[in-house]
């Protein structure tokens, strides 16, 4: 099934079987639990991107990748909590900043031309 389509599943068992419930689907996070009675994967329908941190019953774990580039998740037999949130990477981040460092020179520099611009006042008698 190409990730494309419309009626592609949120989460797919791409090795094993088990039961996925409480699918919570939002920007820049999403969280289920799943019961397996064997280790199993799923495939998530979302791209891989190192931003991405992965909770294993709140443990963290590095998220995987499947051929296509969606974010695959191993999961142990049992009954766990996935979540998976974007957190940003360093260059993003350095991004941010310098764009708030831009912002702010640019208010700095209008603020200081509209003052040096306006005319001494004249002492009144």
């Amino acid at each position: 099934v190409s990730p494309f389509q419309p009626n592609y599943p949120l989460i797919e068992w791409a090795q094993g079987e088990g039961e996925i419930r409480g699918i919570r689907w939002e920007t820049g996070k999403r969280s289920f639990t799943v019961a397996t009675e064997d280790s199993g994967l799923l495939y998530l329908r979302m791209f891989y991107w190192p931003g991405w941190r992965l909770l294993l019953d709140g443990q963290s774990v590095p998220p995987g990748r499947s051929e296509d580039g969606r974010v695959a998740v191993s999961v142990p037999p049992g009954l766990h909590e996935v979540e998976i949130e974007y957190a940003g990477t360093r260059a993003q981040a350095w991004g941010e900043m310098i764009s708030l460092m831009t912002l702010i020179s640019v208010l700095a520099f209008s603020l200081y031309s509209r003052a040096k611009a306006r005319p001494a006042s004249e002492p009144s008698c």
